[in-house]
């Protein structure tokens, strides 16, 4: 897939492809894919922004939520993602894979806390509830 001309290349845009790519993954249930970046995908030529981010949208892109679901959704097929970079980018890329891939967690687990039901994420009415000899008495 291609970016279309330099003056037209935005986050926005680069979104949208990121996007496209990995909703083509799902429908095609790919098992592996590999993705060149040349950190030219964006105004900013920068690859370690980049693979940050493709990073956090793909995990983003692939989030399902089935925790209190009894119907599970299917398992992704995709099992390997390879992102290319130039030989002098490759160090700056992995930093960047592992801090995308850390903030998509932390993304996820709130997602996960945001979607958990309201019942279950209360604690039970007996902790809440201070038994007559607990309440402080007041002379």
């Amino acid at each position: 897939m291609g970016l279309g001309k330099k003056e037209e290349r935005k986050d926005r845009h680069y979104r949208k492809l990121i996007k496209g790519i990995n909703q083509t993954i799902g429908k095609l249930k790919l098992k592996s894919v590999a993705i060149a970046l040349d950190g030219l995908a964006s105004e900013q030529a920068d690859p370690y922004r980049q693979t940050r981010l493709l990073a956090e949208w793909t995990s983003a892109d692939f989030y399902q939520y089935d925790t209190t679901k009894s119907k599970k959704a299917d398992p992704l097929a995709l099992e390997q993602y390879v992102i290319l970079l130039n030989d002098e980018e490759v160090e700056l890329g992995e930093s960047a894979l592992l801090d995308g891939v850390a903030i998509a967690n932390g993304i996820n687990a709130a997602r996960e806390l945001a979607t958990y039901p309201v019942t279950s994420a209360r604690p039970p009415t007996s902790l809440t509830k201070q038994k007559p000899w607990q309440q402080s008495s007041k002379a």
